[in-house]
């Protein structure tokens, strides 16, 4: 097994294809949605269906930018925190020592 940085350089990381263990209530809102689109695209017709599947196209689109900033965003905290931490800025140790 090669280390983090190897995998990262080697492009084997894709925390985007790993599988996520969903809740319960995920669960149900995903089955719901399903169905409400099951249902839509069976009784829908002409241009009103096809404005629904833009729509869920849209969303798609959409739902994959807001999970790329996340993630951007998360590894961007999680690089000041490091930094952060080598830096020495983060001495909340040495504060709560002296007021506590």
């Amino acid at each position: 097994m090669r280390d983090i940085i190897s995998e990262l350089y080697y492009g084997e990381l894709r925390p985007h294809e790993r599988e996520y263990q969903t809740d319960m209530e995920a669960e149900i809102l995903l089955e719901s949605f399903k169905q409400d689109e099951a249902w839509l695209t069976e009784h829908l017709e002409g241009t009103a269906k096809e404005r629904l599947l833009e729509l869920i196209d849209c969303h798609d689109e959409l739902d994959g930018l807001t999970a790329y900033e996340s993630f951007r965003s998360g590894f961007l905290l999680g690089v000041k925190l490091i930094m952060a931490v080598i830096s020495g800025g983060g001495r909340r140790e040495e504060t709560c020592r002296k007021s506590c």
